[in-house]
C-alpha cells in the first residue's frame, strides 16, 4: 500500500532502466567482462533495494515488553516508555510518525526505499548505496 502512494520506487527503476539501456544497447565497444561486471553490479543493486523496499525493518517484539513488564522495577527503570505506543523501548529504537510503529534500532525513514531504515534491512540499504555509486 505505501508503494503506490509514492513516485520514488518508480523513479529508481526508471533510472536503473535507462542505465542499463545506455550500456547494453548504446555502446557497442564494451568488452564481454565490462558486460558481465555491469550486469552483476545491476543485478546486485536491484535485489538490495528490494531488500529495503519489502523487508519489515524490525519492531519492537511484544514478548519483549511484556518480559520488561514482569521484570522487577529496577530492570524497568533501565528502559524508557514509548509516548505514542505506551510500550517499552529498547535502546535506539524510536517511534516512526509515517509507519506508525516503534521500530527497533532505527536510523531514519527515507522516501527513496518508502521504509524505515532499521534493524533488519540497514545492511541492505548500505549496499544499496554502495551498489549505486559503483
Amino acid at each position: 500500500f505505501r508503494l503506490a502512494m509514492t513516485p520514488f520506487p518508480g523513479f529508481v527503476f526508471g533510472l536503473v532502466g535507462l542505465t542499463y539501456y545506455a550500456e547494453v544497447f548504446e555502446s557497442p565497444d564494451a568488452s564481454v567482462v565490462e558486460v558481465v561486471l555491469f550486469h552483476c553490479i545491476i543485478g546486485l543493486l536491484l535485489v538490495s533495494y528490494l531488500q529495503c523496499l519489502l523487508l519489515d525493518p524490525g519492531t519492537v517484539p511484544k514478548r519483549w515488553h511484556d518480559a520488561v513488564v514482569r521484570s522487577d522495577a529496577t530492570n524497568r527503570e533501565r528502559y524508557k516508555i514509548c509516548r505514542k505506543c505506551n510500550m517499552y523501548k529498547p535502546p535506539r529504537s524510536h517511534f516512526d510518525s509515517i509507519t506508525q510503529r516503534l521500530v527497533l534500532n532505527m536510523d531514519h525513514f527515507c522516501p527513496w526505499v518508502c521504509n524505515c531504515v532499521g534493524f533488519y534491512n540497514r545492511k541492505f540499504f548500505i549496499l544499496f548505496l554502495f551498489y549505486v555509486v559503483l
